[in-house]
């Protein structure tokens, strides 16, 4: 692997993954998609039916990649305060988006937002855990 394709893995390592989900939320809002018709409709054992939509798919998304958050944020390393200043832009767009955007005035893009939240506050606990325990 050549030092430009090591660089730009590292680069993309410190990007917030919940961007991911926050960006195929405004694509699908931006080209009209239904959020709560369903795209898979399962029959369960009960005899209901488990319909996911759109909306649901972005959820179970966020949830899994603030969860890789999460993990990420336990480095300490310079790194890890590129990745804190980035999740907190992404957080701040959110909420930017959330309160002037009107497509993002949803339950789901909220749940997008708490999840930027606890990201950054996430980032932030660990990393003032890291440090006091590395001055100690």
């Amino acid at each position: 692997m050549s030092r430009s394709q090591r660089k730009t893995g590292s680069i993309l390592l410190e990007l917030p993954l919940l961007g991911i989900a926050v960006l195929i939320y405004n694509i699908l809002a931006w080209v009209g998609t239904d959020p709560t018709a369903a795209l898979v409709s399962l029959a369960l054992p009960s005899g209901a039916h488990w319909g996911v939509s759109p909306n649901d798919f972005i959820l179970f998304l966020g949830v899994g990649l603030l969860f890789i958050e999460t993990a990420k944020s336990t480095r300490t390393t310079n790194k890890s305060i590129v990745d804190a200043v980035l999740s907190t832009a992404l957080f701040a767009v959110c909420l930017i988006e959330f309160t002037v955007v009107q497509f993002a005035g949803t339950s789901t893009f909220f749940a997008l937002l708490l999840m930027t939240t606890v990201d950054v506050i996430a980032g932030f606990t660990v990393s003032l855990i890291g440090s006091r325990r590395d001055h100690n």
